[in-house]
């Protein structure tokens, strides 16, 4: 843990610049092709974009999908909307990244619709593709960290995972599957230095699911999950 506490500070001196970088317009359009209003600067994190390039494969011959955590900006969702053209639903636990996120959704005359929910709690019926980038920072480096007021966030709740970084995911793997259709596949992002891959396999094991594939892109230490029903026939097996 000591070793994880002086990376994450390490990666909390360069934030600022990161989160410039990030939200940059250009940055945005070539990402998620999005148009951000003016002086709209929204902060996202590298999940967020190997979860971007893992949908591209992921939303072949999907019709529905929901977003859980839209963040500041639903930039998932809209490249999804615009890009593949899915109907798209989205909530978040904050009501002022719902605002915010509509905000942006109407400049880009996109597809999605958004509410305020925490995980499935006003979320009714099933879907084809379920996505999302949980909290997985453990209470107590989140709190050394500073990370509510760094990141300008208005609850804790957006970044922390619990103790051990795996309170939300065990709750979000818990309820996914009375909402994921029986061929539907889920895509979770986790940064692997907090959640291993031995820790992701048994939760979801757990829970009634089964891994898919474990998709990873070159220099970003976070990875994408791909997820199914267990007694779904199988796509693509890759061991854990």
């Amino acid at each position: 843990m000591g070793q994880r506490r002086l990376l994450s500070k390490l990666h909390a001196g360069i934030r600022p610049f990161l989160q410039a970088l990030r939200g940059h317009p250009w940055r945005v359009r070539f990402l998620f092709r999005a148009h951000l209003p003016l002086q709209r600067r929204p902060q996202y994190d590298t999940t967020t974009i190997a979860l971007r390039y893992a949908l591209d494969k992921w939303a072949a011959s999907r019709r529905t999908a929901l977003e859980i955590g839209i963040g500041e900006a639903a930039l998932l969702s809209i490249y999804l909307a615009l890009i593949h053209g899915l109907g798209v639903d989205g909530i978040d636990i904050s009501a002022k990244r719902v605002s915010m996120s509509r905000e942006v959704i109407s400049v880009n005359q996109a597809s999605v619709r958004i509410w305020e929910s925490d995980l499935f709690d006003r979320v009714d019926g099933k879907y084809d593709l379920i996505f999302f980038n949980p909290p997985y920072v453990p209470t107590a480096v989140g709190r050394d960290l500073d990370l509510t007021r760094r990141g300008d966030f208005d609850s804790n709740r957006v970044w922390d995972g619990g103790p051990d970084g795996t309170d939300v995911i065990r709750s979000f793997l818990a309820e996914v599957p009375v909402h994921l259709t029986d061929d539907g596949v889920v895509l979770e992002g986790a940064q692997r230095f907090y959640i291993s891959r031995e820790k992701m396999c048994r939760l979801v094991e757990r829970n009634g699911l089964r891994v898919l594939c474990v998709k990873k892109r070159f220099a970003n230490p976070h990875l994408v999950w791909v997820l199914g029903m267990a007694e779904a026939p199988l796509v693509k097996s890759q061991a854990c």
